[in-house]
């Protein structure tokens, strides 16, 4: 199943097209069409629930996604500090706005300034050692912010147990 066909398919049934002339059109039948487009309206009403995708533009959700966290998961999306979310790729300074107003708007907050975000696979305990370990380590005092950015979001990864 191709996922810009299914849009295609929902898109001509909005557009006033009856199920037979789009399943002949694509080889389907009535009855899978049918399917694709109750599928389609259930997906769209199951988001339009949960009140992050109202707040956050599709950018950060994918951003969010793409880095292994459920943009619905407000305790996962709070470990992050806001250097560590402007290092993920395509997450900008308005995406960071969106999501900070959203926190708010739920009573929570970004951590603050020295705090690391952790990966989700590492224990919390074996991320604060790592932050002492990331202090002192000789890559860190030479770099620019925008390094150490990018050297603080990978540390707990790559630099824990070490």
């Amino acid at each position: 199943m191709s996922r810009s066909r299914n849009l295609q398919i929902v898109a001509d049934r909005q557009a006033g097209e009856s199920f037979a002339m789009i399943a002949k059109r694509y080889g389907l039948s009535r009855r899978r069409t049918a399917q694709i487009v109750q599928q389609h309206e259930q997906h769209l009403q199951k988001v339009s629930r949960h009140p992050v995708y109202q707040y956050l533009g599709i950018r950060a959700i994918n951003c969010l996604r793409k880095d292994g966290v459920n943009p619905e998961d407000i305790d996962a999306i709070s470990q992050y500090s806001r250097e560590s979310l402007l290092c993920l790729p395509n997450f900008g300074h308005k995406s960071l706005a969106q999501l900070e107003a959203y926190l708010r708007l739920m009573g929570r907050a970004l951590l603050g300034r020295g705090h690391y975000a952790r990966a989700a696979s590492i224990p919390p305990a074996a991320a604060k050692r790592s932050e002492k370990k990331f202090r002192s380590h000789p890559l860190a005092s030479g770099l620019s912010p925008a390094g150490l950015a990018v050297l603080e979001r990978v540390w707990p990864i790559f630099g824990a147990g070490r």
